[in-house]
């Protein structure tokens, strides 16, 4: 199989090792358009509107990445790009470049409490 994301050291930029790979076999996606690392964090999204969804993995511990959950896209139309800062989780849509999302991903780790979608952008 190929494709999914690919964990790598390039502690030594002349000798990169790969030390694990996000795919359909953990819970991550085939095809990746975009990612996004915040801390012990990964965001991944498809590139296509048939998975509207955000994945995300905890990558503390880089040669054992784990699914943590899956946060859906307010619009269903897929999600073209994704940044967090501060604890928010900025979305901007795939098919409706007008249309933006913004989380509260401060305790996405916490799998008790649900990701709460603080506002939308309609330019």
């Amino acid at each position: 199989m190929t494709g999914g994301i690919f964990i790598a050291d390039v502690s030594d930029p002349y000798h990169p090792v790969q030390l694990a790979r996000i795919d359909p076999s953990n819970g991550g996606f085939r095809r990746v358009h975009t990612l996004f690392v915040d801390g012990s964090y990964l965001y991944e999204v498809h590139p296509n509107n048939a998975f509207p969804e955000i994945r995300v993995f905890d990558v503390s511990d880089p040669s054992h990445p784990t699914f943590v959950r899956s946060i859906p896209d307010p619009f269903g139309q897929g999600i073209h790009e994704v940044t967090v800062r501060n604890g928010r989780l900025f979305t901007a849509s795939f098919h409706n470049p007008d249309h933006a999302a913004i989380f509260d991903v401060s305790r996405v780790g916490d799998l008790t409490r649900p990701v709460p979608l603080l506002g939308v952008i309609h330019t």
